[in-house]
């Protein structure tokens, strides 16, 4: 009498994952990687299979068969960290991850331990991040951060010294000048000194850096030198009183040159005054770098400056010369007198 011999059915199952190269563990026997077909497995009973891959999550699951139709998995691994991605304005800043370096922003770093870690960026000219972080197994996160620049600096001084300096609009005083605590960035620098040309320029600071600017003026002064006749005069520029001519010693009709420096350029006021002529006004237009002459040739008017009492009567007249013996005065235009002390009473000088 013979025997039937009764064969086990056998399962197909065809196992994939991403990323390839799982460790296939099959009822607690390891079966190789992925991807794998696997024949030998009992089609009548189902199966625990995990697959384990350093870096990602075990994933299990069971198997069951339905005769020899094959089964096929493919299961998507799951990190068992994350990802985060870095990116910072401005760019360029390093990122540390825990002490590693990870190059500058942006930047994306794979494979963030799950849980708690600590993150640095560092750009010259700004303030460190330093953050704590939280991060679960198979986040895929982005950290933006604004950085907050460190005040920079700018000095400013001008050639020649002493102008006044206004950044943006803004008066600032007067130079040399050192401005700290200022944001990076672009600034419009304007500097003004009297008698010379106003300066702007931009300027660009950066983030908690240092700036020197020197601006050289232009100088807008020229000169202007005056000749009257006679000589003696008052010399009056724009209301102010500077002073009175010379005569020349070969008495030339007009005197010795009066020399005004440092004119701003442009239209001024020039009046020359002397008693007993008539008030000359001018306006004389001074360039940069230029010097303006002037011949004023005033003219004789006849005002009284004393009153003069002799022994026949009073005289309103102009005092030219006073001696022990005599006293010479002009009693009209032009008329001259000499009268002897001897017949002079009084000289009493005449309001003006």
């Amino acid at each position: 009498m013979g025997f039937l011999t009764i064969l086990a059915a056998t399962g197909l199952l065809l196992i994939k994952s991403e990323p390839a190269g799982a460790n296939i563990v099959i009822d607690g026997v390891a079966n190789g990687e992925t991807p794998r077909l696997v024949t030998h497995l009992d089609a009548a009973y189902a199966h625990k299979v995990s697959l384990r891959k350093a870096g990602y999550q075990t994933t299990e699951f069971t198997v069951r068969f339905d005769g020899r139709t094959p089964v096929l998995v493919n299961h998507k691994l799951v990190l068992d960290a994350g990802v985060i991605t870095v990116n910072s304005e401005p760019a360029g800043a390093s990122v540390t991850l825990n002490g590693q370096d990870w190059g500058v922003t942006p930047v994306t770093i794979p494979r963030v331990p799950k849980g708690r870690s600590t993150i640095k960026l560092k750009l010259k000219g700004f303030r460190d991040v330093v953050e704590g972080i939280s991060v679960s197994a198979g986040d895929d996160s982005t950290l933006n951060y604004v950085l907050e620049g460190l005040p920079g600096t700018l000095a400013l001084t001008s050639v020649p010294s002493g102008a006044r300096f206004y950044v943006n609009g803004e008066p600032k005083g007067q130079g040399p000048l050192v401005l700290p605590g200022l944001e990076g960035g672009k600034y419009t620098v304007r500097a003004e000194l009297a008698g010379y040309a106003p300066e702007e320029r931009e300027v660009e600071i950066d983030a908690g850096g240092s700036k020197a600017e020197e601006f050289v003026m232009s100088n807008t002064m020229g000169r202007l030198e005056v000749r009257t006749s006679p000589g003696g005069a008052q010399i009056i520029l724009d209301g102010r009183n500077l002073g009175t001519t010379a005569a020349k010693d070969d008495g030339s009709e007009f005197s010795n040159y009066f020399h005004i420096p440092n004119v701003m350029e442009g239209e001024h006021t020039l009046v020359v005054r002397k008693d007993g002529y008539k008030e000359k006004v001018v306006h004389p237009k001074i360039k940069s770098g230029k010097t303006a002459q002037r011949n004023i040739r005033l003219e004789r008017v006849f005002i009284p400056n004393v009153e003069v009492v002799t022994t026949t009567g009073t005289l309103r007249c102009y005092l030219h010369e006073k001696t022990d013996t005599y006293v010479t005065v002009e009693v009209s235009l032009g008329n001259v007198r000499s009268i002897p002390m001897s017949d002079v009473k009084q000289i009493k000088p005449l309001d003006r």
